[in-house]
Protein backbone atom coordinates (compact mmCIF):
# COMPACT_ATOMS: atom_id res chain seq x y z
CA UNK A 1 0.00 0.00 0.00
CA UNK A 2 1.20 3.52 -0.79
CA UNK A 3 0.11 6.63 1.06
CA UNK A 4 1.06 10.22 0.29
CA UNK A 5 1.83 12.45 3.26
CA UNK A 6 2.78 16.11 3.55
CA UNK A 7 6.03 16.94 5.28
CA UNK A 8 7.53 20.28 6.25
CA UNK A 9 10.80 20.39 4.30
CA UNK A 10 12.11 23.08 6.64
CA UNK A 11 12.26 20.49 9.42
CA UNK A 12 14.21 17.25 9.81
CA UNK A 13 13.07 14.48 7.50
CA UNK A 14 11.43 11.63 9.35
CA UNK A 15 12.32 7.99 8.86
CA UNK A 16 9.11 6.61 10.37
CA UNK A 17 5.58 7.77 11.21
CA UNK A 18 2.82 6.21 13.24
CA UNK A 19 -0.44 5.36 11.42
CA UNK A 20 -3.29 3.72 13.31
CA UNK A 21 -0.91 2.77 16.11
CA UNK A 22 1.59 1.06 13.77
CA UNK A 23 5.05 2.40 12.96
CA UNK A 24 5.54 2.78 9.19
CA UNK A 25 8.76 3.54 7.29
CA UNK A 26 8.71 6.72 5.19
CA UNK A 27 10.23 6.62 1.70
CA UNK A 28 10.76 9.84 -0.22
CA UNK A 29 10.09 10.14 -3.97
CA UNK A 30 11.39 12.95 -6.17
CA UNK A 31 13.35 14.56 -3.36
CA UNK A 32 16.88 15.21 -4.60
CA UNK A 33 19.90 15.40 -2.36
CA UNK A 34 18.93 14.02 1.02
CA UNK A 35 21.66 14.51 3.62
CA UNK A 36 21.95 11.48 5.89
CA UNK A 37 24.24 13.46 8.25
CA UNK A 38 21.82 16.19 9.34
CA UNK A 39 18.47 14.85 8.10
CA UNK A 40 17.64 17.75 5.76
CA UNK A 41 17.25 17.83 1.97
CA UNK A 42 18.99 20.09 -0.54
CA UNK A 43 22.56 18.87 -0.08
CA UNK A 44 24.51 15.66 0.41
CA UNK A 45 26.45 14.46 3.45
CA UNK A 46 29.74 15.47 1.78
CA UNK A 47 28.55 19.10 1.59
CA UNK A 48 26.78 19.24 4.93
CA UNK A 49 27.17 22.53 6.76
CA UNK A 50 26.05 21.10 10.08
CA UNK A 51 28.26 22.38 12.82
CA UNK A 52 28.50 21.96 16.55
CA UNK A 53 30.91 24.84 17.14
CA UNK A 54 30.17 26.60 20.41
CA UNK A 55 31.33 29.92 18.89
CA UNK A 56 28.48 29.85 16.39
CA UNK A 57 25.84 28.79 18.91
CA UNK A 58 24.07 32.18 18.68
CA UNK A 59 23.25 31.60 15.01
CA UNK A 60 20.07 29.62 14.45
CA UNK A 61 20.80 28.49 10.87
CA UNK A 62 23.80 26.86 9.22
CA UNK A 63 25.46 27.88 5.94
CA UNK A 64 22.79 25.98 3.97
CA UNK A 65 20.01 27.98 5.63
CA UNK A 66 18.72 25.01 7.63
CA UNK A 67 18.12 25.26 11.37
CA UNK A 68 21.16 24.06 13.29
CA UNK A 69 20.85 20.62 14.77
CA UNK A 70 22.89 19.44 17.73
CA UNK A 71 24.71 16.15 17.16
CA UNK A 72 23.01 14.84 20.30
CA UNK A 73 19.64 15.25 18.61
CA UNK A 74 20.89 13.47 15.49
CA UNK A 75 21.48 10.35 17.54
CA UNK A 76 17.74 10.36 18.22
CA UNK A 77 16.97 10.33 14.48
CA UNK A 78 16.88 6.65 13.67
CA UNK A 79 18.13 4.90 10.57
CA UNK A 80 18.65 7.75 8.12
CA UNK A 81 19.96 6.14 4.95
CA UNK A 82 19.49 5.17 1.32
CA UNK A 83 16.49 3.00 2.18
CA UNK A 84 14.52 6.26 2.60
CA UNK A 85 14.68 6.95 -1.15
CA UNK A 86 11.87 5.15 -2.93
CA UNK A 87 12.72 3.18 -6.06
CA UNK A 88 11.00 4.29 -9.22
CA UNK A 89 8.77 1.53 -10.48
CA UNK A 90 7.27 1.77 -13.92
CA UNK A 91 3.50 1.87 -13.75
CA UNK A 92 3.21 0.84 -17.38
CA UNK A 93 3.25 -2.80 -18.27
CA UNK A 94 5.58 -3.73 -21.07
CA UNK A 95 4.00 -5.35 -24.08
CA UNK A 96 5.10 -8.80 -25.10
CA UNK A 97 4.94 -9.55 -28.81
Amino acid sequence: MRVAICVNLNELLVAKIQIDGKLQKVEYESLPNICFECGFHGHLKENCGMTCDVEEENEKVNKNGHPKVQRKKLAEVENLGLWMIAEWKSRHRSRKD
